[in-house]
């Protein structure tokens, strides 16, 4: 028999790096299976519409720590949100006048001035306070929390505070996987995976390598992934299927036709030309600036969605509200591979399909619903410090 280890981590594109740090600064040995190769994403996919906010609230260790594990590029300015009414520049030296431009509530306001982690809504008229929840919302995983609620305590995204943008590549996972190893984590670049779930343990070979156990997994792909990864564990771990999401983000190449030159047009841009209705498909764009000539254009949309009809809607809301012409808009190319989850959206939180007793933890988004990395890696630690007290 080969090494056993405490925990094994399945996972894509460096999601669960820090966790596996965590737990080796614990004394923990982690087996850390990395299948990003396997699917069909480009840099530009892995690196999504999605910024870190750093909480302003939090210690300068945290965050440095997660800075260091991360290549990103600092959001100075941008992070502008395009409306019928007009336009917010929320990272930048204008913020301030046009935040009282559109006559948002003082929520707003305390929101910008300090954060917390939630802001209770004392504006009970939604078009005064509409704002907040956008804040609150846009980058979530379950569509239930996007309910304009006018009395709740929000969770809310610290916008305001240091923001980041992923920049994801191959190199940046290989130099990830190296500071993975240099820690004492075994670092599988995985072409195939074969788990199975035998007596209380899981069983890992990796093509001709000598099988290893672990005790327990941490799955950071999602659930409903499983099952095309390896199939045979996904039947082992689950007393049923997983709800697979319906609506997910999907990106298209935005080229310009001529050349222009892209330094005065924000690194992240939000088109939501109407607020009042549902943020999905061509009423919720998401642009990023990629390269000197183009953007990637990220949509939520229905995962069956026409892809051209989408394409002309997105098109001719550009053209309306922002002023653009002169660009064509694609389908993102994409490698060969498996189609695996990245940024999927759910109707609810799915309740859990595993079998009890079996020590299997989902960790994506379907059980943390934040895309923001810094969020979503707050909400996991504090998860793996449970788990780990409560088997002490």
């Amino acid at each position: 028999m080969g090494i056993s280890y405490d925990c094994i981590i399945l996972t894509m594109n460096n999601r669960g790096s820090l966790v596996a740090l965590d737990l080796a600064q614990r004394s923990k040995k982690v087996l850390y299976i990395d299948v990003s190769e396997m699917t069909c994403w480009t840099s530009k996919d892995f690196s999504g519409p999605f910024p870190s906010h750093i909480k302003r609230d939090i210690d300068d260790k945290h965050s440095r720590k997660f800075l260091s594990a991360h290549n990103l590029e600092k959001l100075d300015k941008g992070l502008s949100l395009f409306t019928a009414n007009g336009i917010v520049e929320v990272q930048g030296e204008i913020a301030n006048y046009q935040l009282d431009q559109f006559n948002q509530s003082e929520d707003v306001q305390r929101l910008k001035e300090s954060y917390s982690g939630t802001i209770s809504a004392m504006t009970k008229s939604l078009k005064n306070n509409w704002l907040l929840h956008f804040f609150s919302n846009y980058n979530k995983s379950i569509l239930e929390q996007e309910a304009l609620s006018s009395h709740q305590n929000l969770k809310v995204s610290d916008v305001f505070g240091p923001t980041f943008h992923p920049v994801e590549s191959f190199s940046q996972r290989q130099k990830n996987r190296s500071d993975l190893r240099s820690k004492g984590i075994e670092v599988v670049e995985a072409e195939k995976v074969e788990i199975r779930y035998e007596g209380g343990k899981f069983f890992v070979k990796n093509g001709d390598q000598a099988i290893v156990s672990g005790l327990k997994v941490l799955n950071f792909l999602e659930s409903s992934d499983l099952k095309t990864v390896d199939p045979e564990l996904s039947h082992q771990v689950f007393h049923k299927d997983p709800i697979s999401a319906i609506w997910h983000w999907q990106r298209f190449d935005l080229k310009w036709k001529t050349k222009l030159d892209l330094k005065s047009v924000p690194s992240l841009l939000f088109v939501l030309p109407h607020w009042d209705l549902p943020w999905l498909e061509d009423n919720f764009m998401i642009l990023r600036k990629v390269e000197e000539d183009s953007q990637s254009l990220w949509v939520k949309t229905k995962k069956q969605a026409n892809s051209e009809d989408l394409v002309q809607g997105c098109k001719s809301i550009l053209e309306q509200y922002i002023g653009l012409s002169e660009f064509e808009i694609s389908s993102g190319k994409l490698n060969k591979g498996l189609s695996l989850e990245l940024f999927p959206v759910y109707e609810s939180q799915p309740a859990s399909a595993v079998r009890k007793g079996v020590e299997f933890y989902p960790m994506g988004f379907d059980q943390f619903p934040s895309f923001d990395l810094f969020d979503m890696y707050q909400s996991q630690k504090q998860f793996i410090d449970q788990l780990l007290r409560s088997q002490a």
